[in-house]
Parts: structure tokens; C-alpha cells; sequence
């Protein structure tokens, strides 16, 4: 176990349930923006996330001020680039076929991402956690 597992406060799992009802339903509300093309869907979603998020991260910023590296300043900005690869991607496929269908595609990003991990990080997976990946992205395309 990690040492943040130990010290982690009670409030965050209210915050971690509010994240999955909102994160349930971005699909159902995107598809009811049908009339808008999907890159503008993608942009505006991102300029409201922002806006509700400034205020608390402007906050920390000046409660903790750092300077970010140069390294550091690029892997932000391609980590925003891939972002935005991926809700323009994931809102377009909303626009051509189901949500349900669109939904099973974005489960499967923990296999992606434990092999990424693999390659670019060195992390290792215990067969639990294989297992545990692979029942949850069944688990999506059972349902």
C-alpha cells in the first residue's frame, strides 16, 4: 500500500461519487447536443470544465507555488493535446453509434493503458490487477 492510502481523508469519497454521477452522465447529456458538431461539443465541454475548476485550482496555486520544469511544461501540453484527441474522438463516436457501444470502447482504455504503463513506465501488474482489468472490461461489454 502507498503511504497517501493511509493518510486519505474521509472527504474524498463524496467527491469521488459526485465525479461518477457527473461522469455518468456526460454521454446521455452530449447525445442530447446532436445539432452541434462534435468538435464544438468537445471545446465547450472543456471551456466549462475550466470554469468550474479555475477557482480551485488558482486557490492551490497560491497556496503552494511552483514552478514547473521545461520537461514538465511539454508533457503538460501534450497531455492536453491527447485530451483533446480523445474527447473529440469519444464525442464523435457518441454522434455515430450508441451510447452504450461508445461507453464499452472507453472501458477498454485499461488495457491500453496497463500495456502504456508497461512500455513507457516499467509498471508491472499483479495477475489480480490483470484480472481485475479484464473482469471490469468484460463486465462493460456484458452490459
Amino acid at each position: 500500500m502507498h503511504a497517501a492510502e493511509h493518510t486519505r481523508p474521509k472527504s474524498v469519497y463524496p467527491i469521488v461519487a459526485v465525479g461518477l454521477v457527473t461522469f455518468s452522465f456526460s454521454p446521455i447529456l452530449v447525445r442530447f447536443a446532436t445539432d452541434a458538431p462534435p468538435i464544438a461539443v468537445a471545446a465547450l465541454r472543456t471551456v466549462f470544465a475550466v470554469l468550474v475548476l479555475a477557482p480551485f485550482a488558482l486557490r492551490e496555486r497560491r497556496r503552494r507555488p511552483t514552478r514547473l520544469t521545461r520537461k514538465e511544461k511539454v508533457l503538460v501540453l501534450l497531455s492536453g493535446v491527447f485530451l483533446a484527441g480523445h474527447f473529440i474522438t469519444w464525442i464523435e463516436s457518441l454522434y455515430l453509434t450508441t451510447v452504450a457501444s461508445a461507453s464499452i470502447l472507453v472501458a477498454s482504455s485499461p488495457i491500453v493503458l496497463a500495456a502504456l504503463g508497461f512500455a513507457f513506465l516499467g509498471e508491472r501488474l499483479s495477475p489480480a490487477v490483470i484480472v481485475a482489468i479484464l473482469a471490469a472490461v468484460a463486465g462493460a461489454v456484458v452490459m
